[in-house]
């Protein structure tokens, strides 16, 4: 299926709750589509989107923001609802499915797929029933994991710093930054960091230290924002590779990953 260009009627069982989203900036959302929280935390349409918070509900209203004003739209959530397949089983009842788009769902997790709920009741390869909301799945609040790695900073060298980390959980990176717990006081030194998951770097996410910004104590420096790439399996494995280093002749920071699960 494509994306919604018009009001789909969405057949949804007895129950539910309401609840206003503030919606993303001049962004559609037409009545009877997924609603899904961008990183954010805005409304947007349900599609692939990097660091997604999830499908909350079903629009109620077809709704269009503008960029000057917010904007908020009517979902129904905690809902189990009639939705679009593609290529569901009677294996996958109970499991939880992905939304291709704001109206079609599928059990295979795509790059960057929000959750879209669990499905009910399996109709056939093309329709099923998928419950929708926080009280089918651990929601737009999935636990945040944080991994923080001490570093000597005179350490540094080109190449990798952290090799072989495996989260073993399904998630994404969402942060990485690095808090400064000794200062480097020796001018003009400095070193890019960025992760890769398995050997693939992430878009984004690159980590400039420097003398300059190494100090004072306590001092928080974040990486560039991460906008791809960076989705993982049980299994993969997350890396820290160094580039473009002069070396440091002292101070220390932690390094932190932050991390959702999906």
């Amino acid at each position: 299926m494509t994306a919604l260009s018009a009001a789909r009627a969405t057949i949804t069982k007895p129950g539910g709750k309401l609840k206003r989203l503030p919606m993303a900036a001049s962004t559609t959302i037409y009545a009877g589509g997924m609603v899904m929280r961008n990183a954010d935390g805005k409304a947007v349409p349900a599609a692939a989107g990097v660091s997604n918070r999830g499908v909350f509900g079903i629009a109620t209203e077809t709704k269009v923001s503008d960029g000057s004003t917010q904007s908020y739209i009517l979902v129904r959530y905690d809902v189990v609802a009639k939705l679009v397949g593609s290529g569901l089983a009677l294996a996958d009842e109970g499991q939880m499915v992905y939304a291709a788009d704001d109206q079609t769902v599928q059990s295979a997790n795509g790059a960057n797929l929000p959750i879209a709920g669990q499905l009910i009741e399996y109709i056939s390869s093309t329709a099923g029933w998928v419950g929708v909301g926080p009280s089918f799945y651990r929601l737009n609040s999935r636990p945040v994991v944080l991994k923080t790695f001490p570093l000597l900073l005179e350490t540094i060298a080109n190449g990798d710093l952290l090799t072989g980390y495996t989260p073993g959980f399904v998630g994404f990176v969402e942060k990485f930054w690095a808090e400064v717990t000794a200062p480097a006081t020796t001018a003009a030194k400095a070193s890019t960091l960025n992760l890769e998951i398995g050997s693939t770097n992430l878009t984004g996410g690159v980590l400039s230290l420097t003398s300059a910004n190494m100090t004072p104590l306590g001092a928080i420096v974040a990486a560039t924002d991460i906008t791809a790439a960076n989705e993982f399996d049980a299994d993969d494995t997350i890396s820290i590779e160094a580039a473009s280093t002069t070396a440091f002749v002292e101070g220390s920071v932690n390094l932190v990953i932050q991390m959702r699960m999906r």
